[in-house]
This record gives C-alpha cells, structure tokens and sequence, in this order.
C-alpha cells in the first residue's frame, strides 16, 4: 500500500528510507548555492563584456587570461546545471539517485581548482614585481608553497570525492581533505591581501592624487579579500557543526566564481582608479596588465605608478625666465625631469 505521508519520507527504491528534512536541510541548501552560482556566472558574463569593450588594448596575455577564466567559469556553470537537472529531474523516477554522486558534481571541483589556481598565480605575479630586491624572492618562498598546497589539495579533493562517490560517504574525508583545503586557501587569501596592501601603501607620497588612488587600490584589495574568504569560513564553520551537510560541500560552486570576479573587478576598475587619482587613461600605469605594453589600456605589469606633467618657471641669474616640464613618478621610488 503506498505511503500515506510521502512529504514526511521518501521511499528509495532499494528500501531505505530519507527524511524529508534530511531533503530540505541538504539538497534544499545545495540548490540555493547552485542559484547563486548561476548568479555569479551572470555577472562574470557581464565583466567579461566590460572588460573586452574597453580594454582591448590589453596585451594579448592578459586578454587570453579573462577568455580562459570565462571558458571555464562557462564550464563550471554547465557543470553545476548538469547537477541540479541530476538531482531534481531523474530522482522522480529512481529517488535512490538522492544518494548517489553524479560525475559532472566531481568533475566542476577541478574546474574550480583551476580557476583559483590561475587567479592566485596572478596575484603573486602581482606581488612579485611590487617586491624589491630580496622581498621578491621572500614573496615567492612565502605564497608559492601555499599556492601549491592549495592547488593539490585541490586536486586531491576531486579525486577522493570521485572514489568516494556515494553522498553519504563523503563524511569521511571532511575532516582530512576538504577543511584543510578550505584553511590553505584563505591562508593564501590572507597573505595576499595583507602583502598588497603593505606594498601599496608603501607607494603613497605627498601628492594627494597619488594617496587617493593608493588608497582605492587598498580598498579594493580588502574587498577581494572578504569576498573570497568569507565564504571558505563559511565552509569551514557548516562542515565544522555538521560534517555530513551536502550545503558545505556545495560551496565550493561559488568560490571559483568569486576569485574569478575579484579578478576581473580589479581589471575592470582601473577607470575608477585613475579617476580617484584625478588622472587622465593616459596619465595612469595601472597594476593590471601585460609585460611590455606601453601604449593606453595596456600597461606595466602590476606595478603601481603614475606620472604627471606639471610646468614650472623659474627665474634665472641673468633676469631670463625658464620654463621646465617637470613629470613627476611614483615607481620604484625616483622621479626624472624633462626640460622643455
């Protein structure tokens, strides 16, 4: 005889049973972070956009990155529908499924991996060229093992879910795999954030444009740092309370995203910077492009500088008048005067 209360319990086809609010509190959770995910998508789309339209002078490096980092995040996203359609569709007729894996669930745990692996590498690269002297190789000593462990943990993590397979299973490995990717990660984040802000504000002077635009960049690097880490907290603190909550392990959908997004912002933003600085496109040398680019929109790789052009007169010895073109620099810590 069918069940009276099927909203209570569902029946699997091999004769166990799964609450219903089991459903809600797992699988309800994992289809709002998948909303989410799409949401993210959306506007990586919409970045993606901004970014071509109006810096398409970008070195052919720098717009190869933002194409590879939406091919994926375009991936991803196929990936997480693939998952959601696994779920809520085929389960109508097998409810079984509830409780099994799906490899495209897996394969987009790569994917992510990948798209915070090229992110970080950016930032590093970031970092690397702001260093002076022995900093540099101080930075890579301190952030490439970090990036690497995150980037194998990562990778560890697909693969032992994949073997675990089944949902209820992947308890077993919440405590060894999944939290200390998720505290490599934000240790990756924290480091980053900081040493950029140190290096940035390094780079202020007394000329208030020059602060102002620092100070933007600063904002900005903390912002990313939030975003990103936040939710890996997040993580860290749902799997913490309940290591079998399927919500935890469904967060990784958004990281990727967001590091994909925090990096594209940064791109997208160097208008809004130089316009904090009080600069023409032309007067500013962001921190966001490619090796060897001078001409506008691209620039010098990473590194944070300016120049502006101020006339000066002088009156010499011999009642003559003189006047100079004085281009002010703020970039590895000199400043050069061209005479007119």
């Amino acid at each position: 005889m069918a069940p009276t209360h099927v909203s209570r319990t569902l029946i699997m086809s091999d004769s166990t049973t799964l609450p219903a609010s089991m459903v809600a509190a797992t699988f309800g959770g994992a289809e709002i972070t998948m909303m989410i995910a799409s949401m993210l998508y959306g506007v990586t789309i919409l970045q993606t956009y901004m970014y071509f339209l109006r810096y398409s002078n970008d070195g052919v490096v720098m717009r190869s990155l933002v194409f590879i980092l939406w091919i994926l995040d375009t991936i991803h996203t196929a990936f997480v529908f693939h998952v959601l359609y696994f779920y809520t569709m085929t389960t109508w007729t097998k409810p079984s499924n509830l409780l099994d894996g799906v490899w495209s669930n897996y394969s987009l745990l790569s994917i992510s991996t990948l798209m915070c692996l090229l992110v970080q590498l950016f930032y590093a690269r970031t970092i690397y060229l702001l260093c002076l002297g022995r900093w540099k190789w101080l930075s890579v000593a301190l952030l490439g093992p970090l990036i690497l462990a995150s980037s194998i943990y990562g990778v560890i993590n697909a693969v032992r879910q994949t073997q675990v397979w089944e949902l209820t299973k992947l308890v077993t490995i919440t405590h060894t795999i999944v939290l200390p990717y998720a505290c490599i990660r934000i240790a990756v984040d924290v480091i980053t954030s900081i040493s950029l802000c140190i290096l940035l504000r390094g780079k202020k002077n007394d000329i208030r444009s020059t602060t102002n635009m620092v100070n933007t960049l600063i904002l900005y690097a903390t912002t990313r740092f939030l975003a990103t880490s936040s939710v890996s907290i997040f993580q860290i603190i749902v799997l913490g309370i309940d290591p079998t909550s399927l919500w935890g392990f469904t967060l990784d959908y958004i990281i990727g995203k967001l590091y994909v997004n925090s990096l594209l912002a940064n791109l997208n933003s160097r208008d809004r910077v130089r316009a904090a600085g009080g600069m023409s496109p032309s007067g500013l040398v962001s921190m966001f492009s490619d090796p060897g680019t001078s001409r506008p929109g691209g620039n010098v790789p990473l590194a944070v500088s300016y120049h502006q052009e101020q006339v000066v007169t002088r009156t010499l010895e011999d009642g003559l008048t003189r006047t100079d073109k004085v281009e002010l620099t703020d970039m590895r810590g000199y400043s050069k005067t061209s005479e007119d």
